[in-house]
Formats: structure tokens, C-alpha cells, sequence
């Protein structure tokens, strides 16, 4: 485990918060009958994750027939461990970790991606316009972030979208990516005009991995940059078999060398994952303990398109 769990996972406050958790949710999870304290914070995911839908519905939270409630201090302990769950998913220890788990979670949506903007190259010469949706889940969203390089960025929140934005400049005769990340559209909505304050401004993607948010550079990048950083430095996958095969390899590593299997970091994983247009998620059903690094996510996205 990550020595942040190990130094947590000692701490009076720390054991007290997730007993507390315990006595509120009756989550199995939580339970102190077979699981330590690491695994116990490890799964502060699932609270966290329940105290946002019921603050979003105006519910009472962790609402309990012990009459126990969360302060303020006991919520800012649980984003505190639920966000570096979250970014050690898909960014590990490294630069070279956060390469290969981004990589490995993100599958084939890179190349999807790609491949909706290189249609559109040539659409565009038409005098043709496309929106193209990707429903996903939050997690392929932050498999993203960590794949484009970034090491801490902001968790998305309910309805948060990752925005590619397809342009024509005809002074320099390229076409040009507008890249914008909206983590929270409650204080980023992605429709305010340029000139408002929470305007969420375009970035480049980095050269390299593992650069921290507030670093990023801002502003448009041309598209044979941004195809060149996303497919061929950060070396997404183009087919699933290239995909599958790199799973195998992650599941075949020495011992002590592979990263700590899913069910250690919390989620829901299920068997199925090439459903529709699934791009994202597990590589094979038989790697579904692997790693939050995304050979052990089954997070389905699915795309629609229309004309504009």
C-alpha cells in the first residue's frame, strides 16, 4: 500500500473516523471484522461518493438510526484520503506508473477520440460541423487526465466533461485543438462567454507525464501536436488485441512489481465491458482484479454524434 495509508492508517483520528463511518453506513466494507484500517480507508471512495448524491438531492447525509453526523473537519479527512485514491488510481508512485495505468485505464478512448477529430478534418473542409458526445463515468475521466500527463487534477464532479474542440485557422491554414476540463460545472459551466470570470480556459497537453495541474499551459495547440502527444508519446492503444496484450503483461509481472489489485482500492467492477461502442475500461473479463490502473476498471464509455 502507499505509505500515506500506512502513516493514516495509525492515526487516533483516522481509526475514529472510520468506525464512525461504520456505525453510520453499515457498510461492509467499513467493517473492522476482516479488513484493517488500510482498506478501511481505502474505501472512503463509497462515503464520499454518498455524501455528494445525497448533498445534490438535499438529503440528510449518512442519515442513521445512531443519530450521528459528519463535521466539517471529519468531511475535509475524507476528501483529503478519497482524492489521492482517486489520482494513486491512474498515477502511481511515478512518471513511469502514471504512463502505464492511464494507459492501461484508458484503453481505446484515446484512439476513439482521434479518430472523431481526423473525421472531422475532413467534414470541416465540406463546410460540415459535428458534436460528438462520450458518456463515462467519473473515473474514465480521471484515467484521462492522468493519460494527457497531468498528475493532480482536480476529481470531477457530477456532470463534469472533458472538452475537444476542433478548429480552422485560416492564417496559418492548420487546424487547431481547444482543449477545456469543466471538474465542477456549478462553479465551471462550460457555456460562459470568455470574457466571465469562471470562464474555463483551454490548455496544451504537456510533453511529458506527470506535470501538476497548476502548471499546465494554457491556450489552443495545433491538432498534428496534440494527435503526435496523445497517440504516439503516450503510446495509447489502437486495437483491443494491443490492448489485451498489455493487460496479460501487467497480470504476468513479477511479484512485487504490479500495483495493488482493484477490489485493495474500492470500486464496483463487473464482467462485461465491450457493450455498443464501449471504448474504455478492462481489457479481458479475466483481469477484473487488477488494479484501479484500469485493467481492473470495467467503466463502459459510450458515443453518439450529431450534426451541427
Amino acid at each position: 500500500s502507499a505509505t500515506e495509508y500506512d502513516e493514516w492508517a495509525k492515526q487516533p483520528k483516522m481509526e475514529l473516523l472510520v468506525e464512525k463511518l461504520w456505525k453510520m453506513t453499515g457498510f461492509l466494507k467499513l467493517s473492522p471484522l476482516g479488513n484493517d484500517n488500510i482498506k478501511r480507508l481505502q474505501c472512503l471512495t463509497s462515503v464520499k461518493q454518498q455524501i455528494d448524491i445525497e448533498r445534490a438531492h438535499k438529503l440528510p447525509i449518512l442519515h442513521n438510526s445512531h443519530d450521528l453526523c459528519l463535521d466539517s473537519r471529519e468531511e475535509k479527512l475524507i476528501q483529503k484520503v478519497t482524492e489521492f485514491t482517486f489520482r494513486y488510481r491512474y498515477t502511481g508512485r511515478s512518471e513511469e506508473d502514471q504512463k502505464e495505468l492511464s494507459r492501461l485505464a484508458t484503453g481505446l478512448l484515446p484512439q476513439a477520440v482521434v479518430a472523431k477529430l481526423d473525421a472531422a478534418t475532413k467534414d470541416s473542409r465540406a463546410g460540415k460541423g459535428h458534436f460528438t458526445l462520450f458518456s463515462a463515468h467519473d473515473n474514465t475521466l480521471m484515467a484521462l487526465l492522468a493519460h494527457m500527463g497531468f498528475r493532480d487534477y482536480p476529481i470531477p464532479y457530477f456532470a463534469a466533461a472533458l472538452c475537444f474542440e476542433l478548429h480552422w485557422c485560416d492564417r496559418t491554414e492548420e487546424f487547431f485543438v481547444r482543449t477545456r476540463y469543466s471538474a465542477d460545472p456549478r462553479e465551471q459551466p462550460l457555456d460562459l462567454p470568455e470574457d466571465r470570470k469562471q470562464h474555463v480556459k483551454s490548455f496544451k497537453l504537456p510533453a511529458t507525464s506527470g506535470i501538476p495541474w497548476h502548471l499546465r499551459e494554457e491556450g489552443d495547440m495545433l491538432y498534428s501536436d496534440f494527435k503526435r502527444i496523445l497517440m504516439e508519446e503516450r503510446k495509447s492503444f489502437i486495437s483491443h488485441e494491443e490492448w489485451q496484450l498489455a493487460a496479460q503483461a501487467e497480470e504476468e509481472a513479477p511479484e512485487g512489481t504490479r500495483q495493488p489489485a482493484e477490489d485493495d482500492l474500492d470500486d464496483d467492477v463487473g464482467d462485461e465491458v465491450f457493450n455498443g461502442d464501449a471504448v474504455a475500461g478492462i481489457a479481458t473479463p479475466k483481469h477484473r482484479r487488477r488494479q484501479a490502473s484500469g485493467s481492473g476498471h470495467s467503466d463502459s464509455v459510450l458515443s453518439g454524434t450529431l450534426p451541427l
